[in-house]
């Protein structure tokens, strides 16, 4: 038996060093897959709109309830999980399709076929009568423009728009069809994630 060892020896390897060589081989071959399957699962990616509440200064949400297809205005502000209100503008008018110079944040492709437009004002929660906010049903920034809104707070807005994890949802198959935010000085158009029932927008601010 010695002999053979020493056969083996002469060609570089004992029998003994080839079953540990193969040993520590299986282990790599098995380890492997583990680690480019952590990798690549589904639990290892993320979202960028994810947070525990709201971020953005405020937020107004244009949507439409599927009962009686009425619009309606809700808001959200800074660490709201919950719709009620959002808060006051004093700004130059924006649309959220409208591209604004030197704005840090790029309008909206018209998804939807809705558009949202804020103008100055300082009730909160904003006025239709008033026409703190106006939409157009047409994909348009120009006229006509409609205040035919009623504001939701938190008594009732609950019940078609909530916040998930970041994002604010419409919920039992109302429609969210526009959105506008405020952060870093400035208006922030929140585009819909789709068209349909049940989107939803980012109510986090830079994302």
């Amino acid at each position: 038996m010695a002999d053979v060892v020493e056969q083996d020896d002469r060609r570089g390897l004992s029998r003994r060093d080839l079953i540990k060589a193969s040993a520590v081989a299986g282990a790599a071959a098995w380890t492997a897959p583990v680690i480019i399957d952590s990798l690549a699962s589904p639990a290892a990616a993320s979202s960028n709109c994810t947070g525990t509440s709201v971020t953005m200064s405020w937020i107004y949400i244009l949507f439409k309830i599927p009962t009686d297809n009425s619009i309606h205005v809700t808001g959200f502000s800074t660490g709201d999980k919950a719709c009620n209100s959002g808060g006051k503008y004093n700004g130059p008018t924006r649309c959220n399709t409208q591209s604004v110079s030197g704005s840090k944040w790029p309008a909206c492709t018209n998804a939807t076929g809705y558009t949202i437009t804020l103008n100055d004002f300082s009730a909160n929660p904003p006025s239709p009568a008033a026409n703190d906010i106006t939409y157009n049903a047409s994909g348009s920034c120009g006229a006509p423009q409609s205040n035919a809104w009623t504001f939701l707070n938190s008594a009732t807005c609950g019940n078609w728009i909530q916040f998930n994890n970041g994002e604010i949802t419409a919920v039992n198959n109302a429609t969210i069809l526009a959105a506008m935010g405020f952060g870093a000085g400035e208006l922030i158009p929140a585009c819909t994630s789709t068209v349909g029932p049940n989107n939803s927008v980012c109510g986090i601010e830079g994302v």
